[in-house]
């Protein structure tokens, strides 16, 4: 991957812009008044999961650090990756899917959901800054695109995942196979319970990942039940669930009856397709 050391910093020792991969996430549920005791359970609960996600992800990448230049401001944080040719956007893309995927499980099993974008673009950070059209870009798109529990691509992202080869990581799937669309509004997606194919035989791990994931949809739909601009968030999360339980049927059936798995909505939101590279 790209040396992130160097690519900021021009022939003449100048900052200078880079092609980069950028993460903008924003932790949902949290804005509004909150006391002391509120704050440090949030901030309990969110490096917790800060903290197993990056474990996932070392296990997965055989010890590799890849969330080392995460950056959190308040409830958001921004990833990226340097991306200065076509086969550094390829790496660098696939390593950003991999954290989301590995990041929105750890808030899930926290009680988190978040919302997000990845842009492809010019960047520049250091210690103290943050800069440039890609996290401009990642910020506007999770306000726009987003709208849901869900992390967005870009427009250059999703071209580079439809030209590049798909080539599997380890023993886990293509990059490509972890993003999803909503056919609702052609939105490409990561397709975060899609990691849980990194353990295919692990169906206690399954299990336990979609009851968690159920219940933190079912509980949001009853606590922002006719509360519009909330409901439609978790009503999105049901629609998202029964779709990736649907399309593994016959893998859950092997455990325990894919039934118990639904989510129970009244008015799910979504259709969904597997991303097309075609």
């Amino acid at each position: 991957m790209t040396d992130e050391r160097s690519i900021f910093r021009g022939d003449d020792g100048e900052p200078a812009l880079a092609d980069c991969a950028v993460l903008f996430l924003d932790l949902l549920g949290t804005a509004g008044p909150r006391g002391d005791a509120d704050v440090l359970e949030h901030l309990r609960r969110t490096k917790a999961a800060v903290h197993r996600a990056r474990g996932d992800v070392r296990d997965a990448d055989g010890g590799t650090e890849r969330l080392r230049r995460a950056t959190w401001f308040s409830d958001n944080l921004n990833v990226f990756y340097g991306a200065t040719d076509q086969a550094g956007a390829v790496e660098a893309l696939d390593a950003l899917i991999r954290d989301v995927s590995f990041l929105q499980l750890g808030f899930l099993i926290e009680d988190l959901v978040a919302r997000g974008a990845i842009a492809l673009d010019r960047f520049y950070a250091d210690e103290e800054f943050l800069y440039g059209p890609a996290l401009d870009r990642a910020v506007l798109l999770e306000k726009t695109r987003a709208r849901y529990p869900r992390v967005v691509l870009d427009e250059a992202s999703i071209a580079v995942a439809r030209r590049s080869s798909c080539t599997r990581h380890g023993g886990m799937d293509t990059w490509q196979s972890l993003l999803c669309v909503d056919n609702a509004d052609g939105a490409v997606f990561v397709d975060y319970l899609g990691a849980l194919r990194a353990s295919p035989d692990d169906l206690n791990l399954w299990g336990s990942i979609l009851v968690a994931h159920r219940h933190l949809i079912e509980t949001g739909l009853r606590r922002y039940d006719g509360i519009a601009g909330l409901e439609e968030k978790y009503r999105w999360l049901a629609g998202y669930h029964s779709y990736f339980v649907g399309r593994h049927d016959s893998l859950l059936r092997h455990d325990k009856d894919p039934a118990e798995l639904i989510v129970e909505c009244s008015r799910p939101m979504g259709s969904f397709a597997p991303f097309d590279v075609a």
